[in-house]
């Protein structure tokens, strides 16, 4: 996981070819999180999922 700030996470995710086992994508995830109106807002469960470091 990589922290972006209070409102913002990422992580690493790399996806490979099951047949030969190669590397197809290797990519940073980010998100956030909003609430019914669409505006960011830090919500308990991705707060315990992804912990500022």
């Amino acid at each position: 996981m990589k922290g972006g700030s209070k409102l913002k996470f990422g992580f690493k995710q790399k996806v490979f070819r099951k047949r030969d086992n190669r590397l197809a994508i290797d990519a940073l995830v980010i998100g956030t999180s909003v609430n019914a109106k669409g505006r960011p807002f830090l919500s308990e469960d991705i707060d315990r999922v992804f912990p500022l470091v």
